[in-house]
Order: structure tokens, then sequence, then C-alpha cells
């Protein structure tokens, strides 16, 4: 086979533009496993690309036909420029140079992977390391990069990371931050004000009592995530606890936040066709405390990469949710018109915030939300 210096590649000019053009070669598709000296739960790309990519719908790859066109420096992978090595004191020197560990939950292997395998070549030749991505069912959860540059593997791990934050938009949320509205009176009228509508509205298209929340869960919340990895979770309570330290007192000083829950409201157009009907939540003093914090949080966690961009956070705790039926595609919306008429001035009570969580969206026993861990906020 014809050797190729992949110092200097051959450069073809398309449009005016020059690109470096390097053979894609060396993988064995024949063979399943990988040539590793030290064995392990890793194999050849050529091997599993097929597992990891099969769902895969967020890359772009340029082909024409069967036949993969040369490789061309993509923006989307950061910018080589830069001297990356500084910025990782994890990176560790090896046999073959340097190397680092990157716990990356499974769901983003297809993304880093890419159609075929050319994502994970593109990066692997443009910082001339070595890339090896646990098995599908591997209890490994660590990508390990291997080259004999710092650098190198340095900027292969910036190129990584940024096709995970790319990719986490696309994952379901598994988390939120969120302050609990806990206070007994509060949830004893929302239970009261559930049994109203259901005795006074009954009849009236969606209303069931599946749709109501249950009290013990009742929140406002901030922000969610998709924390897929316990590293991940260890980050987003790390942050959490520094809010605590720094944001939280800067706002709101040495002074308790009282916070009212009253009136409704939906989040659309057709109150007859609705999907969340809500309460209002506001600082007792009508001040704009509540979202000084709410939004100080927000940028906070959303600074992390850990929480995908959304718009500043609406003061607002769920009441009625529309349940998506089972195979059903959309949510069967309810008719609220009765229960604005009736209710939509309600009354549920005052507290003063006292914690922020961040919780798992799964329900515990009693409906409430199970926390995996919380600050207080202490006035």
């Amino acid at each position: 086979m014809e050797s190729e210096n992949i110092l200097h590649p051959n450069i073809i000019n398309i449009e005016g533009r020059l690109y470096r053009k390097y053979k894609i070669t060396g993988v064995n598709e024949s063979n399943s496993s990988d040539t590793n000296k030290d064995g392990g739960e890793y194999r050849s790309i050529s091997a599993i690309a097929s597992d990891w990519v099969a769902e895969d719908k967020g890359n772009d790859v340029t082909t024409q036909g069967n036949q993969e066109q040369p490789y061309r420096e993509s923006d989307d992978f950061g910018n080589d420029d830069i001297d990356d090595a500084e910025c990782y004191d994890d990176i560790i020197e090896c046999s073959q140079g340097f190397t680092v560990s990157m716990e990356i939950a499974p769901a983003y292997y297809g993304a880093i992977i890419g159609k075929k395998g050319v994502t994970k070549r593109q990066i692997e030749l443009s910082t001339q390391t070595e890339i090896k991505i646990p098995l599908r069912f591997s209890t490994k959860e660590d990508v390990v990069i291997t080259g004999s540059v710092k650098s190198g593997v340095a900027s292969a791990r910036s190129k990584i990371d940024l096709i995970v934050d790319k990719s986490r938009s696309f994952q379901e949320m598994t988390h939120f931050i969120s302050i609990p509205i806990d206070r007994k009176m509060i949830q004893d009228n929302f239970n009261e004000f559930k049994t109203d509508v259901l005795r006074e509205c009954d009849g009236d298209t969606g209303i069931r009592s599946e749709i109501f929340q249950n009290s013990g869960g009742l929140h406002l919340t901030i922000g969610v995530l998709p924390l897929l990895t316990q590293g991940e979770i260890d980050r987003t309570v790390a942050v959490l606890q520094e809010c605590q330290k720094q944001i939280i007192p800067s706002v709101l000083g040495n002074n308790a936040l009282m916070v009212r829950m009253e009136g409704l409201a939906y989040m659309n157009d057709d109150p007859s066709c609705v999907d969340v009907l809500y309460a209002n939540v506001r600082p007792s003093d009508g001040s704009n405390r509540l979202q000084l914090l709410v939004d100080a949080l927000l940028d906070r966690f959303l600074a992390t990469g850990l929480m995908n961009k959304q718009e500043r956070v609406k003061l607002h705790v769920t009441l009625l949710k529309s349940k998506k039926e089972r195979r059903a595609i959309d949510r069967e919306a309810f008719d609220a018109s009765n229960i604005l008429t009736k209710f939509g001035k309600r009354y549920f009570g005052e507290q003063r915030v006292n914690q922020v969580h961040l919780s798992t969206r799964r329900e515990a026993a009693d409906g409430s939300y199970i926390p995996e861990a919380f600050v207080d906020i202490g006035l």
C-alpha cells in the first residue's frame, strides 16, 4: 500500500479554497477487534460505528454515493490555533506519549463516531491522536484519547466536548432545578382547590383527577438538565453549593424572601384547549427579588454547559397538566374555561423561600420529587 506522510498531505483547490486531503485508510473492516496491546473493553470504529450510529440523526457527513469526500476542516470542531494543553491538568504521560480519559454517557457515542466513523477519524487525523470508545454493553463510560503530543490530546478533547454540547439538547431531560413550594397550608389549599374543581367542573373536556399535580410535588421550576453520568450530577451539585455561597446572598442579602401564590393562568391562547394551568407566584412585598434570584441561578447553570439554553424563568407553579395517553402522539388538552371563570383569582397562601433543589424527574410514592441535592437559603 502506498504510504502517505500525514503531516504533509496533498493540497487540493476547490472553488478557490485550499483543503488538506487525507487518505482515510488503515481500518480493517473484516476484523471486529482493535489491535490494542492492553486489551480491554474497546474495539475499532469499524466494528462499533454501526452499533452506535444507527439511531444518530444529528451528524452532517459529506458523502457522494458511497465515496467519502476529502477531509475538510470544520469550525464545528473548534479552533486548533489555541493552546488547550494548559487547560487540562488531568492529561497524563503514558508510554504512547499523553492520554486523558473523558467520562461521557453512551448516548453521545454516536455523535462522536459519526456516520461510518467519519467524525471520529477526522478528529484523530487533525489532532494526531487515537480515540477509544467503549463497547455498547461495556461497563466503562470513559472515552480515552491518546497521542504523542499533549496539545493534540487537549485539542481532541475540546472537539469532543463541543460535539457533546451540541448533542445535549437532543437528550431526554433527567433532572431539574427548582424552588419547592412545600408549606402545608399551601398544599392543603391546593387539595381543596382540586376538590372544588372536580365537583364544579365535572363533565368539562379533559377534567379528571389524574391531570392534577400532587400536592407534595408543587414547585417553581428554574431549569431542566439532561444529566447522564454521575460526573455530570456531581458537577451540578457543586454549582448548586457555589450558588448557596455566592449568588443567593448577593441577590437576597440578609432579607428573607416571602412569596405569594395567587391567581390562575394558562400557557396558550385558547382557554378551552389547555395543556398547562398554573398559579402565579410573586414576592409578597411586590419587589422583583424572586425574578432576580431565579434568573441569576439560571444564568449560572447555563454557564456550566449542562443545561440547555432557555429564556428567563417564568414565575409559576404548575397545578394541572394534560396527560399523553398511551400510544398517542399528542397530549389530550383540557377545557379550563370554567376553572378560570370560577377560580381564576384563587389564593393558595404564602411561604418563605427556604431551599433550592436539584431533583430527578421521577416521583416518589407520595407524589413528591426525589431531591438529588439541595441547599438551604439561610437568612
